[in-house]
């Protein structure tokens, strides 16, 4: 029996797109949220370390550029404004312990949400007192294309005990 060329044709190339898209879907990178848990907690200690360095105004080098952060009702976006409201914060008191952990991670893989708490604890430059603040924290960091995460929104609000 003899096929029909085009047939034939059809058949390998449809043989060949499968082949193709099954060898691709196979060779992509296999999606971690552990992974991502890991680069938060690297993005976390780095943010507190810059704060205990008095490095605190390189956090906004952490956002996007057209980040977002929202902090005592006042709204910054871009990391020009960001950096503005840290240093802000920051001629404003003198920083002694800085932790944040997250709480839960949502990842949809190029957006990953977070909750942190996070705990302060400063010398109010004014008076001199001692203050310990906790706050909650929700973050949208997005994935960049070389897989690296920033922050793209962070609403931040003080928890009263």
């Amino acid at each position: 029996m003899i096929s029909d060329p085009k047939t034939t044709i059809m058949r390998y190339t449809v043989f060949t797109i499968i082949v193709i898209l099954l060898f691709s879907s196979a060779c992509q990178k296999k999606y971690s949220v552990t992974e991502d848990q890991k680069s938060i907690d690297q993005l976390n200690k780095k943010w507190n370390e810059n704060v205990l360095s008095g490095h605190r105004l390189d956090n906004a080098d952490l956002f996007t550029d057209d980040g977002i952060r929202i902090e005592g009702g006042k709204m910054c976006s871009g990391k020009d404004s960001i950096r503005s409201m840290l240093n802000s914060q920051t001629l404003q008191r003198q920083y002694i312990q800085q932790e944040n952990k997250t709480q839960k991670i949502w990842s949809s893989k190029d957006f990953i949400t977070t909750e942190i708490i996070q705990k302060q604890v400063f010398i109010q430059n004014e008076t001199g007192d001692t203050i310990t603040k906790r706050n909650a924290a929700v973050v949208i960091f997005k994935r960049q294309i070389d897989g690296s995460l920033k922050i793209a929104y962070q609403l931040k609000s003080e928890l009263k005990d």
